[in-house]
């Protein structure tokens, strides 16, 4: 489990060094890194005013076709 601040460019780096080590995330529930985790299909969980992020855990929903 980690704890950080909030702040999305942390989260992408975090993910991107967890590798599938670290299960949760947890972080106050900023809007802007919620809707980030929102967007990029990860689980995420509001309790008691923490974000659990579970970044091996990817939301059952279609992905947003790529536009240019």
């Amino acid at each position: 489990m980690l704890k950080y601040t909030p702040d999305v460019g942390l989260l992408k780096a975090l993910i991107a060094m967890n590798d599938g080590k670290t299960g949760v995330i947890l972080t106050p529930p900023d809007q802007q890194v919620v809707a980030w985790v929102h967007q990029q299909g990860y689980r995420v969980t509001l309790v008691e005013g923490t974000a659990e992020i579970r970044p091996g855990d990817v939301m059952n929903i279609p992905l947003q076709p790529l536009t240019f």
